[in-house]
């Protein structure tokens, strides 16, 4: 389930790197104009990305999982 939290983190990543030119889905996912399916899908290749590069890691606190950024 892609939350608001979610989405805040690929956002704030999003933003730190240079501008994206043109139409490109990072750009529209930026602007809002994604439709709620494509942007859930877009978010879900974006979180597995930086897992995957270490820019986010998972934590146990009190029994729950949390995503977290590391910068």
């Amino acid at each position: 389930m892609i939350t608001d939290a979610h989405r805040a983190l690929v956002r704030k990543h999003l933003e730190s790197l240079p501008p994206f030119p043109g139409n490109t889905l990072e750009a529209d996912f930026l602007k809002g104009t994604m439709g709620p399916l494509s942007e859930r899908h877009f978010v879900s290749q974006w979180l597995d990305k930086l897992y995957a590069e270490g820019v986010l890691s998972f934590e146990n606190v009190s029994g729950q999982s949390l995503l977290s950024s590391k910068t």
